[in-house]
């Protein structure tokens, strides 16, 4: 990639901006002054195929969670003067002509320097203190002029552009360099997102005590899925892109049990999402399934020929670390308990049906596992006639 071509000036920001954004140093800084959103900024002019983009992070706060989200838009940024909103994630990304994405948090330290650029077939490559990372985003439309578009987010509060033609000449050295395993394990993949629930991601601990002589079992998920979740190497750890908040369905690699106590455990959430995890049965085995199949709201399902069952928000505004467990019991009662709590009934399902669970990891709630504690041996016997029940 080239730098900026000798006949433009370097880039500085636009004039529209959001509200809690203000611009200094000859329209060079960008800085957050309060709250950790309304944050977004464009470059003043287009940016050139292959033409650099240099971004130092001058101030980072501990205040918040997450950083700075970046990429490019075919819309003039002079359209959203009037009614430019509070996230270009995902409040600009469903709109057509937003291409952002998050950076991953690891990157995002002080006086480190973020380089990006689009090439000619669309991918949106960067990198840090002068190291290609790779492909940022794949795909995007490079036909119109392409404004950058900054979301200055969470604990990144105040950022600078530099004039890439000074920059590209000495690479930046970095304060903390990180070992090259630890950078192939923080890479953004091509849908650029943090915690893929790598095997060594540090998890915290189950905090259900098991009956003595029983033990938890962790529960694989199925390898169908919705379109932005992504799987752990084992299966069992299931984390939703950072830059959406739905399409965040797994389902259990196998039917449940009777009586199986199964713990679902939160692992990281977002809380510029609203809405928390779905928890659903169903008799649809997740094989015969395309991803076209999974609507982006869960009651869609109901107007599937299989029985789908599904309750909403049963974690409402999760923590990391907290534990929803459910039971389908004898009587097909499905019994919810969060922390320890007493158990409630949520919904009864037809029980003489071979059941799977399953998860819309949605909204605020964004990386989960699941343990299983086996029923009791001999298995509960499932009552000769039943009565088909609607959820409660």
């Amino acid at each position: 990639p080239c730098p900026s071509p000798n006949n433009l000036p370097p880039l500085t920001f636009h004039q529209v901006h959001g509200e809690n954004i203000r611009i200094s140093n000859e329209r060079r800084v960008a800085r957050r002054h309060e709250s950790f959103c309304k944050g977004i900024t464009f470059s003043s002019r287009p940016v050139r195929v292959n033409e650099r983009v240099c971004i130092k992070f001058n101030e980072i706060s501990n205040n918040w969670s997450g950083v700075i989200r970046f990429g490019f838009t075919y819309n003039d940024p002079m359209t959203l003067r009037y009614g430019l909103p509070k996230y270009a994630c995902p409040d600009l990304t469903n709109k057509p002509g937003y291409w952002v994405k998050a950076l991953n948090e690891s990157y995002c330290e002080r006086d480190n320097i973020l380089f990006y650029y689009v090439t000619a077939s669309g991918d949106v490559h960067f990198g840090i203190n002068g190291e290609e990372k790779g492909v940022f985003i794949p795909g995007i439309e490079t036909r119109n002029p392409l404004w950058t578009i900054v979301d200055i987010y969470g604990n990144c509060t105040a950022i600078e552009f530099l004039d890439s033609r000074n920059y590209i000449n000495h690479r930046y050295q970095p304060r903390h360099s990180l070992p090259d395993a630890e950078v192939e394990r923080i890479m953004p993949n091509m849908q650029a997102l943090s915690v893929q629930g790598s095997t060594d991601e540090i998890l915290p601990p189950i905090r259900f005590t098991p009956p003595a002589g029983t033990t938890l079992v962790p529960v694989p998920f199925h390898r169908t899925k919705g379109r932005n979740i992504r799987l752990s190497m084992d299966r069992c750890v299931a984390s939703r892109m950072d830059t959406e908040f739905c399409q965040g369905y797994v389902f259990t690699a196998r039917p449940l049990r009777i009586g199986e106590i199964l713990i679902v455990q939160v692992l990281r959430t977002e809380t510029m999402y609203v809405g928390a995890l779905a928890l659903g049965l169903t008799s649809c085995d997740p094989a015969t399934l395309m991803p076209t199949d999974l609507p982006d709201d869960s009651d869609l399902l109901l107007d599937r020929p299989e029985y789908w069952v599904v309750s909403k928000d049963i974690a409402s505004t999760p923590n990391r670390g907290d534990e929803i467990t459910f039971c389908v019991t004898v009587k097909g009662e499905v019994t919810i308990s969060k922390n320890g709590g007493p158990p409630s009934v949520v919904m009864h399902v037809d029980q003489s049906l071979e059941l799977y669970a399953f998860l819309d990891v949605y909204g605020s709630t964004q990386s989960v596992r699941v343990m299983s504690l086996p029923p009791p041996s001999p298995p509960p016997q499932i009552p000769t006639a039943t009565v088909a029940v609607q959820p409660a």
